[in-house]
């Protein structure tokens, strides 16, 4: 090496390695990027996964139980207010589990882990079939998803008063 060779890297070793620094911090930033982006999809898929058995089973048990299901009508066609506290309390433990699932769909939404589309189809016609009695039954909601609901309840007499 001639002697201006090694004086151009002696005097500027620093910047050198500043550089590398750079250039491997790029690389690692990058690899984290893709791991965070693979282990949001596989927490995504978890979700999705946890959501599904939560309804299917939740699905399974109303089905099998047509004294529930009777209930449950008939609380729809008729309000709450001629219940029993045994029966209001089986709508209240069955329409909370309609609620977590419901927010959790919300929740999902809110995150960015669901589109916006899926919770249309899925969790706002939840909520337009179940919202009434979540709502008269008194369950309680986080701020935002009772806003989400409010709001689609009043949308569904709007329109219902309109038709």
């Amino acid at each position: 090496m001639s002697g201006n060779t090694k004086k151009f890297l002696a005097d500027n070793f620093a910047n050198i390695a500043i550089a590398l620094s750079v250039v491997f911090l790029v690389f690692e930033l990058t690899q984290n990027r893709r791991m965070m982006e693979r282990e949001l999809i596989f927490m995504e898929a978890q979700a999705y996964q946890g959501r599904a058995e939560m309804a299917m089973e939740l699905n399974l048990e109303t089905i099998g139980d047509w004294d529930l299901i009777e209930l449950i009508l008939r609380a729809k066609r008729e309000g709450l207010s001629d219940l029993t506290e045994v029966e209001r309390k089986v709508l209240f433990d069955y329409f909370n589990a309609r609620r977590i699932l419901i927010g959790n769909v919300f929740y999902q939404t809110q995150l960015g882990l669901l589109d916006q589309e899926f919770f249309d189809e899925v969790g706002r016609k939840a909520i337009e079939r179940d919202g009434e009695l979540i709502v008269a039954l008194e369950i309680p909601m986080n701020p935002a998803f009772r806003e989400e609901v409010d709001s689609i309840l009043a949308e569904m007499h709007r329109s219902a008063a309109r038709g």
